[in-house]
């Protein structure tokens, strides 16, 4: 911890404890609220699993009660957190076919349908990790978490590029018969002159990867977190969304206990012309370009939302209300109405920026209480019962409100009283 201060200038916080703990979990996530978990605290080791009945039990409670704990932790305290948790390839054993990422189309006796390829584990390691994989996409299923399984191949190396010459930076080298990854081991035994140990003939075939490639997987995985759906748990961080969603607890109860035909539709960040009274951050962009020539952003502008243009919405909402496109199944549901897409406000003012050329420069102020840090929509139910596709793109319709913007001038602008909480 001390070399990783050192060399970058960051302090990490270390909680000692067990995961199969629930108290334990529950006060880190409490304390720390985390926006994304890297889940690694499980025993790696299907020799290790296999040599008896205690440590057979004990690799499938450590394994599997941890990853339920994180799951619990998760759904009470931060649903909108992105859990990537580490699995192996090895739970699907060595089928004879080519294996998919995760699931694949079946047909039986004509029916289509998309399953999660079958798991066939040959430790209780590996097991153990078959039962990780079921509870993470259930809970995500049932709780509307969301998760991204990276299903590795065998690990070797001690280091990457950013450790430096720092040998304190250095993981662990594991070369026992347990915990020692074929390339780790067969190096070891080989620089001290011993012989080379594969087990059984060696015709095992295995994908191996770098520690590297593996860092760098993770990396993606988290800066690229799946999208908010409809059955996230909500959790408002500001009395007007927790007004939203008391609006949206009406509409279900009348619905399941009067019939009444309602559905609930929520939009992401909706801009468009026309909205000279809006603080929505593109209206506001333009208005401070053209009257105080610098564009405000709040924090460091790294916070993401979904933008859609305000025609996709209405085109949406019109085929919503048209009996000949509605399914009847959409009443008493909710749907995202977004593109799917994430844009950083940081980019977003650079964009605005190139509209209004070197005159116009961009100022940063501190972050303000309650806002969303990351907010992008899964529409992929709208699709499908809505037949919902936006047309527009961002870029472009920008460039639409900029336009408009510029045709009312700026003295109307001014004039205009802009409606307070309406980003």
């Amino acid at each position: 911890m001390e070399a990783f201060r050192e060399n970058f200038g960051q302090n990490l916080l270390f909680f000692k404890g067990d995961l199969t703990d629930y108290n334990f979990i529950e006060n880190i996530f409490r304390h720390f609220e985390p926006e994304a978990i890297i889940h690694l605290g499980e025993n790696p080791s299907a020799p290790y699993s296999m040599i008896d009945v205690k440590h057979a039990t004990w690799t499938q409670t450590n394994n599997i009660v941890g990853t339920l704990n994180i799951l619990y932790a998760m759904r009470d305290i931060c649903p909108g957190s992105h859990l990537v948790k580490l699995g192996t390839m090895g739970e699907y054993g060595t089928p004879n076919i080519d294996i998919p990422e995760g699931f694949f189309e079946i047909e039986y006796r004509g029916r289509k349908d998309s399953l999660p390829f079958p798991r066939q584990a040959g430790s209780w390691y590996h097991q153990s990790k078959v039962h990780d994989s079921n509870n993470v996409m259930m809970a995500c299923r049932i709780w509307g978490l969301r998760s991204t399984d990276v299903m590795q191949g065998v690990v070797f190396g001690t280091r990457i590029d950013e450790m430096g010459d720092d040998e304190r930076l250095l993981t662990r080298l594991d070369f026992d018969q347990c915990f020692g990854t074929a390339i780790n081991r067969f190096c070891c035994q080989a620089v001290i002159g011993e012989p080379l140990t594969p087990y059984g003939k060696g015709h095992q075939k295995r994908g191996f990867l770098p520690l590297r490639d593996s860092m760098q997987c993770l990396t993606i995985a988290v800066e690229n977190p799946p999208p908010m759906n409809e059955g996230l748990v909500p959790k408002p961080l500001s009395p007007y969304g927790a007004s939203k969603l008391s609006c949206e607890g009406y509409c279900s109860a009348f619905y399941g206990s009067y019939g009444l035909k309602t559905a609930v539709l929520r939009f992401s960040n909706a801009y468009g012309p026309y909205s000279l009274h809006k603080n929505s951050v593109i209206a506001r962009f333009i208005k401070d370009g053209l009257i105080k020539e610098e564009l405000t952003v709040y924090g460091d502008g790294m916070q993401t939302r979904d933008f859609i243009h305000v025609g996709d919405l209405c085109n949406a909402i019109h085929s919503f209300l048209n009996p000949s496109i509605l399914n009847p199944a959409t009443w008493g549901e909710t749907f995202h109405l977004g593109t799917g897409k994430e844009t950083r406000i940081i980019d977003l003012a650079e964009m605005v920026k190139r509209l209004f050329g070197d005159e116009v420069r961009i100022v940063f102020e501190p972050p303000r209480t309650g806002e969303i840090k990351r907010n992008f929509s899964d529409t992929r139910k709208a699709r499908e019962l809505l037949g919902f596709t936006p047309k527009k793109g961002l870029e472009d319709g920008v460039r639409e409100v900029y336009d408009w913007f510029l045709k009312q001038g700026t003295e109307r602008i001014k004039t205009v009283v802009t409606l307070s909480g309406s980003e």
